[in-house]
């Protein structure tokens, strides 16, 4: 079985497309809800959830906005996960300017920790047509600030903190209850062909990465796939880099036991 952690397919067109590019190999998918700039850069988290409840394959993470009401949020988001309607929270730093150790991040990763949910946070490179997302809170380093509040909640930093690749491995080495993904670095952006590219570059930059920080038990596989219209409508891509990087039993830890337990609280998992 094959788990992808990090997509944002939102409607059946989506599913079908993103289906037929894996070649049926994926057969769980999470689904994140997008930080929507170009309307209130609020994540709408309920036109995810009102897809994600037809679709039994496809699992739905919250997201909470730093400026909104809290404590309403909050709540809801507990209500989701007692439901079983969520398998996580998502929170956007860069394009919401807030750093990821905020107090008011220390409570969502404690609500996620109440029920063993992991916390992603969106870290790296920033898409913004309005210019208002900010890079100096989207930068990986900052979450060795959270994880040492937060010990005992799991976090996951979304694109390996793309292009903060090593910085990244870095926090990743320090705190046992901090991982990765390798989504969303492969995309069209520019270039039809550039993905190529840009898939062999990151190959290359892993395994350098890896080499001094042996940590492929703490990465994750997710493509970031959103639609075939977009540049983000890579998957075979994602698959390529995993198999290049890891063994046999190292891939099956990255696509499947590794993210069923973060996400669906799957036991004896051993570190590789």
């Amino acid at each position: 079985m094959i788990i992808d952690v990090h997509t944002h397919i939102w409607d059946k067109s989506e599913w079908e497309s993103f289906k037929k590019k894996s070649g049926g190999k994926i057969e769980k998918v999470i689904s994140l809800p997008w930080c929507n700039n170009l309307r209130s850069g609020i994540p709408d988290v309920e036109k995810l959830l009102a897809f994600t409840e037809t679709e039994p394959n496809i699992y739905a993470v919250g997201s909470i906005d730093i400026a909104g009401d809290m404590k309403k949020q909050l709540s809801r988001h507990e209500k989701l996960f007692q439901e079983g309607k969520i398998v996580g929270i998502k929170i956007y730093p860069g394009y919401r300017q807030f750093y990821p150790f905020d107090k008011r991040v220390v409570k969502i990763a404690q609500l996620c920790k109440k029920y063993n949910k992991p916390l992603l946070i969106h870290s790296g490179d920033l898409w913004n047509s309005e210019d208002n997302a900010l890079l100096k809170y989207a930068h990986p380093i900052h979450v060795d600030e959270l994880a040492t509040i937060c010990p005992e909640t799991n976090i996951i930093i979304c694109h390996f903190g793309f292009p903060f690749l090593m910085e990244t491995a870095l926090v990743l080495n320090k705190h046992k209850n901090v991982y990765t993904d390798i989504s969303g670095i492969v995309d069209e952006c520019g270039d039809s062909h550039n993905f190529i590219k840009i898939e062999k570059q990151l190959i290359y930059d892993l395994k350098r990465v890896f080499t001094y920080y042996p940590l492929k038990d703490k990465t994750l596989f997710g493509t970031d796939y959103v639609g075939e219209n977009t540049p983000l409508n890579q998957v075979q891509s994602y698959f390529r880099i995993i198999k290049e990087l890891m063994n046999k039993e190292e891939q099956r830890h990255t696509f499947y036991r590794l993210p069923e337990k973060l996400f669906f609280g799957g036991t004896n998992v051993p570190h590789i």
